[in-house]
């Protein structure tokens, strides 16, 4: 395996400390600190695997994290977070089709981080992402993301049919 593959993979599987950690944290600031330091850790890895579109979206999606943990993402913001990432998105993307995905993602990810208020649809907006991060990682060979992605897919796909099963239980 090149070089390149296997530092990005040990710099990958650093963010994904920081995920992890924020998963158990009670502190909403502090959550979004640690998903933006995730960012920024997987935008360094993202480099060895010359993946740049996937560099400028997690440093955009960094920045964006930052914003919601100090409650000032507004919907005027939402739109330029949109903007930006497309914009430097497809400057960037390397990838043609493939690089396209961290772009659809992140602007998905914003759009939901906006409107997305009940718990079902949070689940499901967490699902659609992180298998669309799971799918890319793969590609570029983010072994480490892919790992730990997986098993945040699996919960939430979990969890979204334990909510329906639940719901059908009470009609």
């Amino acid at each position: 395996m090149p070089l390149n593959i296997i530092i990005g993979n040990i710099i990958s599987f650093v963010a994904a400390l920081f995920m992890t950690t924020s998963c158990l944290i009670k502190d909403k600031q502090k959550i979004f600190f640690l998903q933006s330091m995730e960012c920024i850790t997987l935008a360094a890895a993202s480099v060895f695997f010359k993946a740049y579109a996937g560099v400028a979206t997690l440093l955009i999606s960094a920045l964006r994290n930052y914003i919601v943990s100090k409650d000032r993402f507004s919907t005027k913001v939402m739109y330029i977070f949109i903007a930006l990432t497309a914009f430097l998105g497809f400057l960037t993307n390397n990838r043609g089709v493939i690089g396209l995905i961290p772009v659809a993602a992140t602007i998905q990810f914003t759009l939901c981080q906006k409107y997305c208020k009940k718990l079902f649809s949070i689940k499901l907006m967490i699902f659609v992402n992180t298998f669309a991060w799971v799918v890319y990682s793969l590609i570029i060979k983010d072994y480490s993301t892919a790992f730990f992605d997986i098993i945040a897919t699996t919960a939430c796909l979990v969890s979204i049919i334990s909510m329906l099963v639940n719901s059908y239980k009470h009609r």
